[in-house]
């Protein structure tokens, strides 16, 4: 699937953050209106779709950072998967607030280590 906001207009682009503001969503992710104790399937992807875990090292050092980074906040991690452009894993947490600030958390890491590498 293209990532479709890079190819709307600016004024489109405009449309859909005022929008968003408006409503309270976030500006760049999907709005979850529940937010409570339960089970949660996360999906994340990399930027553009790109396939930047492409090595087996690389998505099992990202695997490894997952699972520690979630084994902090999570009551049970029941299952995962990290493929080369996106992962998922299900878990099971008292508030999806600590699974977006310890993804932030390691998502800012892994980012900028990989574009150092990259550069």
């Amino acid at each position: 699937m293209p990532y479709e906001y890079r190819k709307l207009s600016q004024k489109e682009r405009e449309e859909i953050v005022r929008y968003r503001r408006e409503h309270g969503y976030p500006l760049h992710a999907p709005p979850h209106p529940f937010r409570d104790a339960g089970i949660y399937m996360i999906s994340a992807t990399n930027f553009e779709h790109r396939a930047i875990m492409n090595s087996s090292e690389r998505r099992t050092k990202f695997e490894t950072r997952l699972l520690s980074v979630m084994k902090e906040i999570a009551d049970e991690i029941i299952a995962w998967v990290v493929l080369p452009n996106h992962y998922h894993i299900l878990i099971s947490v008292q508030a999806l607030d600590s699974v977006s600030a310890a993804l932030k958390q390691l998502h800012g890491v892994t980012s900028r280590e990989w574009i150092s590498k990259t550069t």
